[in-house]
This record gives structure tokens, C-alpha cells and sequence, in this order.
């Protein structure tokens, strides 16, 4: 019996141990884990702004598209329709300035 005292004495120093031992364990996987978090927060961060700068690069596409397509032409018509108006008056003037309207003298 004294032997059987003696092995359950020293076992429950052994659980104690293995508790200790799994705290630990414990510990480190939680500083482990902290650390994971860390630099999943900082993945998500610099892939947001890569997100934010792909946005604004296509918002300066889209500017570009619309500013090229629409303003540009628009004012390319505008100005051949003034070419063409100019045109059209300086032909008009130039054929009424050729054409002699004064009476004819006999």
C-alpha cells in the first residue's frame, strides 16, 4: 500500500505538470494566433487600397472614355459646323460680290 501511496502522490505531481505543460502550450498558440490576426489585418489592409487604387484607375478610365467620346467630339462638330457656316458665307458673299447688281448704263 505504501507503494501504491507512493506511485498516486507522485502521479498527481505528473497531471500537474501536464497541466502546466498544456498552459503553456496553450500560451504560445494564442501569442501564435495573435500574430496571425496581425498579419491577416495587414493582408486585408494593403489588398483594400490595391482595391481602392484599381477603383480610382478605372474612375480616371472612365473619365477619359467619356471626356474623349463626348467633349472632344462634340466640340470637333461644333467647330466643323462653324468651318462649314464660315464657308458657306464667305461662298455666299464672295458669289453676291461677283455678280454686278448695279444698273445697266446704255
Amino acid at each position: 500500500m505504501n507503494d501504491e501511496f507512493a506511485v498516486e502522490q507522485n502521479r498527481g505531481d505528473l497531471d500537474a505538470l501536464e497541466q502546466i505543460a498544456q498552459i503553456g502550450v496553450g500560451a504560445v498558440e494564442l501569442v501564435d494566433l495573435a500574430v496571425e490576426f496581425g498579419v491577416d489585418r495587414v493582408q486585408l489592409f494593403v489588398n483594400r487600397l490595391q482595391l481602392l487604387l484599381g477603383r480610382s484607375q478605372l474612375l480616371v478610365g472612365i473619365l477619359e472614355f467619356l471626356i474623349d467620346h463626348f467633349l472632344v467630339r462634340s466640340l470637333e462638330l461644333l467647330q466643323c459646323t462653324d468651318w462649314e457656316r464660315s464657308i458657306g458665307r464667305s461662298s455666299a458673299s464672295k458669289s453676291t460680290n461677283s455678280i454686278d447688281l448695279s444698273p445697266v448704263k446704255r
